[in-house]
Formats: C-alpha cells, structure tokens, sequence
C-alpha cells in the first residue's frame, strides 16, 4: 500500500497541476510559436 502510494504522489509531482482542455491548447500553441518554420518542400 506504501509503494502505491509513493509511486502516485511521485507521478503526481512529475505531472504537474491538472490542465484544462483550454489550458493544454494555450500552452501547444505558444510551444509551437518558437519553433521556426521551415517549408516542407525545402524552398527558401
């Protein structure tokens, strides 16, 4: 029962704060947002 636990207090903590189906939409875009494009066709 120990190990049960410990095991869901740590996945928990990896897990952070429960999102939103709101909140995990803001947080990919603004994720996406840094990233540079590139063109798929290798075009400049």
């Amino acid at each position: 029962m120990l190990i049960t636990r410990t095991i869901e207090a740590i996945h928990q903590w990896l897990s952070g704060p429960p999102l939103t189906a709101q909140d995990r939409i803001r947080r990919d875009i603004a994720q996406e947002s840094h990233k540079p494009f590139t063109n798929p066709m290798g075009g400049a």
